[in-house]
């Protein structure tokens, strides 16, 4: 059976097939193909990635918290500390200035030096804490040798120096007996320090031979390092000279009168004596070999055992300071101790920043070169 005009002709089977077709092709168009779970699936990672962005926000935000938390307690605490400092250079000054002053103008000088040199200390203080100076990580730094050998160089430096000292006093002095450092005369004192000068150069050769022999990673040249040591003169000095203030006070309060200008025998003595040949001998031995001898000990024997041991470098810096304050009790007096460990505790770490023993040297000699001139400039006052 034929159907339609004359021009298209269809047969029935093949009409029922394209009626079919047509249907299953509305039908696909109709509905949406997506399934319940689909829809809670994609509904479901819709909100993973919702949730996951909030979190993240939510940890941008604590992370910025605490940082801000941080600094804000950071600067509280310099703050804080400089006006402890501040607060206690104060009260020594007019605890000083009520007594002790013999003219109606020592009273004002001694309070605009005390406050100089407080802002200073406070800047200085500042400086570091907010450049983070005191971190070491990433630091030059020279494999020493074995502790057994660096610990027994730095008791056979401290033997050969007693040594010294005894055999140049019984040359010097025979059987005299003498109570303190200025009792000798200024020529006496010098040759006894020549004897412990002249002990401890074996020491000084056999570690400076060692220093040549030994490898290490890259270091600033020694030109470099002197550079550095003097810079960081510049901001390690105010912070002594704020410690000795702030001592200075301590004592003047417990003792309850004056303390001595000069808190070290040698250079007390250095700048009462007369001009002359033994006097250029001694400043010498006090400028120049002192800080030599010293930091060939101090920095590049104990400290740098200390450190080899694994005990951390601030350990090592901190437990050689000890030491050299140590040392140095008697010659200087007690007030005078917490500054030289703040100005060891400077040595220590530019050190441990260069690897380079000529930056604690040239600190050390340019602190006893200013210590001396300041001597010198006190007594004629």
């Amino acid at each position: 059976m034929r159907t339609g005009s004359k021009s298209l002709l269809i047969v029935p089977a093949e009409g029922l097939r394209c009626l079919i077709s047509a249907i299953t092709r509305v039908c696909r168009r109709g509905p949406s193909e997506t399934t319940a779970a689909k829809k809670f699936r994609g509904r479901f990672d819709s909100a993973t990635r919702s949730l996951s962005r909030s979190m993240d926000v939510v940890a941008l935000a604590f992370s910025t918290s605490t940082r801000l938390r941080a600094t804000i307690l950071s600067r509280i605490e310099i703050m804080g500390g400089a006006g402890i400092l501040l607060a206690a250079i104060l009260c020594g000054t007019a605890t000083a200035a009520a007594p002790g002053a013999t003219s109606p103008t020592a009273a004002p000088r001694l309070d605009l030096l005390s406050l100089i040199t407080a802002a200073a200390a406070i800047l200085a203080i500042g400086l570091v804490v907010w450049r983070r100076w005191y971190r070491l990580r990433g630091s030059a730094w020279v494999r020493p040798v074995s502790p057994a050998l660096g610990l027994g160089l730095f008791i056979g430096m401290f033997v050969l120096g007693a040594l010294g000292v005894t055999v140049a006093r019984r040359m010097v002095l025979g059987d005299a007996p003498v109570d303190a450092v200025t009792d000798l005369p200024l020529a006496d004192h010098a040759r006894i320090l020549m004897g412990h000068a002249a002990g401890q150069a074996l020491a000084v050769v056999i570690y400076l031979w060692l220093c040549r022999t030994g490898g290490g990673r890259a270091r600033p040249t020694t030109h470099a390092a002197v550079a550095t040591g003097l810079l960081t003169m510049f901001v390690v000095w105010p912070i002594v000279a704020g410690t000795s203030l702030v001592m200075s006070s301590v004592a003047r309060v417990i003792q309850g009168g004056p303390v001595d200008a000069i808190a070290h025998d040698t250079l007390a003595q250095l700048a009462e004596s007369p001009a002359g040949p033994w006097l250029v001998v001694m400043s010498i031995q006090v400028v120049l070999v002192a800080p030599l001898l010293e930091e060939v000990m101090y920095r590049g024997l104990l400290q740098r055992t200390l450190t080899s041991l694994d005990l951390g470098r601030w350990t090592g810096i901190v437990i050689t300071s000890v030491v050299f304050v140590t040392m140095h009790v008697g010659a200087a007096r007690w007030h005078a101790l917490p500054a030289l460990f703040v100005l060891s505790l400077g040595f220590g770490w530019v050190y441990e920043r260069t690897g380079r023993l000529a930056a604690p040297i040239a600190m050390h000699i340019a602190f006893n070169a200013l210590n001396l001139a300041l001597a010198w400039l006190t007594v004629d006052a």
